[in-house]
């Protein structure tokens, strides 16, 4: 009785909801809307995530308006499979049961508008603020799972993840906002957009801000000489970021720019808590690309582009010492996309990079522990083709070949079937490979007595098999079973060489990997969205068969954004985590996160008031730390909130 009871109380607030969003003037995003849109991440042309060869996620401009996401590891923590991990200076994207502590995300790609933000000393790509894109200005993300090496390349081993930015057309207006919250947080973006009378089309928007952070007591620091585990104002952070589009016919351009520096209140690497610990991370990129219809049934794509990634850091252990990367290089791709016949699209490409600075410096004030530079360049050759076999049956071929002037040659290809056996359902089996070259840091880095570098280091594997089955149940619900296997080699860790005890990369580990992932979407009427999702996964060791580190067996989720009244939208969100290994062999604790963001419709026209309460509940829960800390875990943020007001013209 008491279910049933819930379960009326449910629909009767449904109901009105529906009601009170009807006389709003605010859009809505719809389910059948949300599979119609057609995304180009997974096979570098437009296609919607139905007929993608790959298990895909999209999070529309809605959902970051209403459940108030202020960063990208915030919207990932939301999609399914996906965690995160932080130790207070980055933070780590896991997925599938996979996250290898202090790994930079350089197994999975990062992109805007397209363009791949990863650097190649590191592989490193930011989804903090870091990233240094507002949010606000962002009209979707396409995310997509699986190895994407067959499309990109080094690096899309488990993900790629595509920021779409609004163009002017778009945009069509002019928006800013202020953000004021917990830990001194303040914050500052813009984003302007125009469609002229001419056909140009011209976007910029951008992101400011600083936190003052938290003090901390470490306990495994409690030492004198470490001011007994406290570190006080040593969390802080500031941030700018600036991007723009323009389009003009068949042109388009893009540029970036981003620059954070963060202070690192853990004492990672032996630092000392009381002195000077803190990351720069700066990265720039310009990119020109011509696109034009060269027949009917053909489209060429061609671009360009340079950029630039530097890093420095500061620690103080006995002195004063530093570590930095100047990494400079540019590239180019041209693709040819072909409709063969009716039911056949071939695409095919071919792309070059040439990194022609990437050095890595450690020194002190007195010494010089290494400097080196090694420029290396790729080449890549791939092909895709989707075929209708039948009406209701595509397959999908994809084969690349890269050569890299340091390393040699690699093929991987990717094979998937996309079967309908009715309009609300559909079936994919895909099978795929992916790799990643050692980065510049794994091979070469030597520091005399401590660690020596490794040129012979192999790049690491992946081979992953899929099922996913999609049902729309209802015009409004979408269920989805996702089933699939991984299996990892020459997996690169560092190790301690017994005949000399200094540590060095190897491709020593095999992980075999698998799990179960559920999901549904639920959309009753405009501007009212439930999801959800369960994964359990399994992750082991396959020479050792014991469960690898960072890896948490179980994780649940839940949200809704659901209107109140007839002025404000409430975004509820649940992530729950099941214990973590640590790199010691201990465990984090389960945990529950629960968030809620009240945003007010448009007041005049002009302003909007959004209040965001992280962590509700005043969760203490802990990450994983990495290899670089005496800690084995990382207390995370408690209860915090911020209060912002956009206004729009």
């Amino acid at each position: 009785m008491k279910l049933l009871i819930k379960y009326v109380l449910l629909n009767l607030l449904i109901i009105s909801a529906c009601f009170a969003q009807d006389s709003t003037d605010i859009s809505g995003i719809s389910l059948e809307s949300l599979l119609n849109i057609r995304i180009n991440t997974a096979s570098k042309y437009l296609q919607t995530s139905t007929e993608a060869p790959a298990s895909v996620t999209i999070v529309t401009a809605e959902d970051i308006k209403n459940f108030g996401f202020q960063t990208l590891d915030e919207i990932m923590r939301s999609v399914r499979g996906y965690y995160i991990s932080n130790d207070r200076n980055y933070s780590y994207l896991g997925i599938r049961g996979f996250s290898r502590p202090t790994d930079y995300n350089n197994r999975i790609l990062i992109q805007l508008n397209g363009h791949t933000l990863n650097e190649n000393v590191f592989g490193s790509a930011f989804i903090e603020a870091a990233l240094g894109v507002n949010l606000d200005a962002v009209e979707r993300i396409e995310i997509v799972r699986g190895p994407g090496s067959a499309i990109y390349g080094t690096g899309a081993m488990f993900s790629v993840i595509n920021v779409i930015t609004r163009n002017g057309e778009q945009e069509d207006s002019y928006n800013a906002s202020v953000t004021t919250g917990s830990y001194g947080r303040i914050q500052g973006g813009f984003s302007v957009g125009k469609k002229l009378h001419n056909g140009l089309d011209l976007s910029v928007s951008g992101t400011l801000g600083e936190v003052d952070g938290q003090d901390h007591y470490y306990e495994d620091l409690d030492t004198p000489e470490n001011n007994y585990g406290i570190s006080i104002g040593m969390d802080w952070e500031k941030f700018i970021g600036l991007q723009s589009r323009l389009k003009y016919k068949d042109l388009s351009f893009q540029v970036m720019h981003t620059y954070r520096r963060k202070a690192i209140p853990t004492g990672s690497y032996n630092a000392v808590l009381s002195e000077i610990n803190q990351s720069d991370d700066g990265n720039t990129f310009l990119e020109l690309q011509y696109q034009n219809d060269v027949a009917f049934d053909k489209e060429l794509t061609i671009k360009g582009y340079y950029q630039d990634y530097i890093y420095k850091g500061a620690y103080f252990i006995d002195e004063l010492g530093f570590d930095a990367t100047n990494n400079r290089w540019f590239g180019g791709e041209a693709q040819l996309q072909w409709d063969l016949i009716a039911n056949n699209r071939i695409a095919a490409g071919v792309e070059y990079k040439n990194q022609i600075i990437a050095d890595y410096r450690m020194w002190s004030e007195d010494n010089i522990y290494f400097n080196g530079d090694f420029p290396h360049s790729s080449f890549s050759i791939y092909i895709t083709d989707q075929w209708s076999v039948l009406k209701n049956l595509d397959i999908h071929l994809g084969l690349r070949y890269d050569h890299y002037s340091e390393i040699g040659s690699y093929v991987v290809p990717r094979l998937a079937a996309i079967y309908n056996p009715f309009n609300s359902t559909t079936v994919k089996l895909i099978y795929g490979k992916a790799f990643r070259r050692p980065s510049v840091y794994e091979f070469y880095y030597e520091d005399p007595g401590i660690q020596k570098s490794n040129p012979n280091l192999a790049s690491e594997n992946i081979k992953t098999t899929e099922l996913i089955f999609e049902q729309k149940i209802s015009k409004e619900f979408l269920a989805l079973l996702s089933i699939y296997q991984n299996y990892i080699t020459d997996l690169i860790d560092p190790v301690i060489d017994p005949v000399d005890s200094m540590i060095q990369f190897r491709n020593i580990s095999k992980v075999n990997s698998g799990g179960v992932e559920l999901e549904f979407n639920y959309f009753p009427c405009s501007q009212i969205k439930f999801f959800g999702s369960y994964v359990y996964q399994v992750s082991k060791n396959d020479i050792t068969k014991l469960s690898i580190s960072n890896s948490p067996a179980r994780i649940a989720k839940f949200g809704a954004a659901i209107p109140l009244f007839t002025f404000i939208t409430a975004g509820l969100d649940f992530y729950y985590e099941s214990p973590r290994k640590t790199i010691v062999g201990t465990e984090t604790d389960p945990f529950l996160l629960a968030n809620i963001n009240l945003t007010s419709f448009k007041l005049f026209d002009l302003l909007t008031l959004a209040l965001k309460i992280n962590n509700v509940l005043n969760t203490g829960y802990f990450s994983p730390a990495g290899f670089e800390h005496i800690q084995d875990k990382i207390r995370q943020d408690g209860r915090n909130y911020s209060l912002t007001l956009r206004i729009g013209f």
